[in-house]
């Protein structure tokens, strides 16, 4: 963090969270900043940005504002933008491009408290928009609740049968089988994509052993149970709040799960990680605009993810930014049909 002299001021000082992958601007706009009696926090990618945010927030210190840059090397600005205002709309952010879209434009002007200024651009400027924004009372800062405990465990099962007639048998079965909370059939590597759940791990483990041994058509069979992500606290919090705002949002657990099965066309993507990068790349995976869900396994290795698509191009494109993630060696797709419901 840079802060000005302490001759200059000995009030509490309004911190600017500056968000840039280049390191020559980041450092520029702290010397600025603590000329102009701001104290800066900084922040080269996105995953930085939300664990300082979160911090700060953690702390009851949150940010007077950030600068964010819309080309990013992970998170895409805009999108980081967006899951910002999702999980705390009130939050001030100054958005710096060299290559602003009248799209791109006309989605910052959308959110309250936010402006856009053009690379290159006048310091004094930048300031002047700092300043615009009223300093926020520290003590008001809504604290946070810890990220909660795992109630239930949940497992992905994924099924081959051996005929198309028995595959019918499977589904008329496991559908309605307790502790089957989805049901799809996909076209792939596997012909079923169960996700069941229970309360706990050895009523998960009696469970899938009970739903293979009441499907006699199953050929063969792979389960991936799942966990939390192994993340930093602040990202963990981030995420936890994040999902708390889109549930008030959506209107509800039941809501969300709607919109799951108001899809158009949908995939599992299973997703193998090189064992060092699940740190940096689930946060760019979970915040992927079209993942709605996003599942890590219990060894960390492998994430599951369930993404939607407009078209057949639309969900090949994603498939392909997903492959495109550092650290992921492999992709495994399976489109959901439609009609087996």
């Amino acid at each position: 963090m840079v802060k000005p002299s302490p001759s200059l001021t000995s009030a509490p000082l309004p911190t600017v969270l500056v968000v840039d992958d280049e390191l020559p601007i980041r450092q520029q706009l702290a010397v600025a900043l603590a000329q102009r009696g701001y104290a800066s926090e900084l922040a080269e990618n996105s995953v930085q940005a939300l664990e300082r945010l979160e911090s700060a927030r953690l702390r009851g210190e949150p940010h007077h504002c950030l600068v964010l840059d819309l080309r990013l090397p992970d998170i895409e600005g805009l999108r980081l933008l967006q899951v910002i205002k999702a999980t705390y709309p009130e939050t001030r952010v100054i958005v710096i491009s060299g290559y602003g879209h009248e799209y791109e434009t006309r989605t910052i002007e959308h959110y309250d408290d936010c402006s856009y200024l053009d690379k290159p651009f006048d310091l004094d400027a930048l300031c002047s928009e700092i300043a615009r924004f009223e300093v926020r009372d520290r003590g008001a800062a809504r604290p946070l609740r810890p990220p909660a405990a795992l109630h239930a465990r949940s497992a992905y099962v994924f099924l081959r049968t051996r005929s198309a007639a028995e595959l019918d048998a499977v589904v008329d079965r496991l559908s309605t089988a307790d502790g089957v909370c989805y049901c799809d059939v996909v076209q792939g590597d596997w012909d079923l994509a169960l996700l069941v759940q229970a309360e706990d791990a050895p009523r998960l483990d009696l469970l899938v052993r009970r739903l293979l041994s009441s499907a006699p058509g199953v050929d063969q069979h792979e389960v991936h149970v799942l966990t939390r992500p192994l993340l930093s606290d602040e990202l963990t919090s981030f995420i936890r709040n994040h999902e708390r705002m889109l549930l008030t949002a959506a209107g509800g657990e039941e809501a969300r799960l709607d919109r799951r099965r108001r899809q158009q066309l949908s995939a599992y993507v299973l997703v193998g990680l090189d064992p060092n990068a699940l740190r940096t790349t689930y946060p760019q995976l979970y915040f992927h605009p079209r993942v709605l869900y996003c599942d890590v396994t219990a060894d960390q290795s492998e994430v599951i993810l369930f993404v939607h698509a407009l078209s057949s191009d639309d969900l090949r494109r994603t498939v392909l930014s997903l492959q495109g993630a550092p650290g992921v060696r492999r992709t495994q797709q399976l489109t959901i049909l439609e009609g087996h419901d």
